[in-house]
């Protein structure tokens, strides 16, 4: 997200976890998103998504907002989300940059 008054929605972005250990929790750790080596081992993906259905991109876009001015964030911040096997988007934190 960008702005004060006037909300711009950055493109959703999505980690795919790939081949992950047996075992192992699908959680971004600080390997999962910064080892490069660690990602390419295991499969681990990120970028614009592109299999998302319109209708779950326009509420995760219009959740972010809300999410955003609920918490008096301005500027910049990213709002993370975690999809369902069914589709549906859970917000998991935000993470505000000023």
């Amino acid at each position: 997200m960008l702005g004060n008054d006037r909300l711009r929605v950055l493109p959703v972005w999505e980690l795919k976890f790939g081949d992950m250990a047996q075992g192992a929790w699908p959680i971004a750790t600080e390997k999962v998103k910064h080892d490069p080596d660690y990602q390419e081992r295991r499969g681990i993906t990120h970028g614009p998504a592109k299999d998302l259905a319109p209708e779950v991109r326009a509420r995760i876009q219009r959740s972010a907002k809300r999410i955003f001015r609920t918490l008096g964030l301005d500027g910049y911040a990213r709002i993370d989300f975690r999809l369902s096997a069914e589709g549906v988007p859970y917000f998991l934190e935000a993470n505000p940059n000023p």
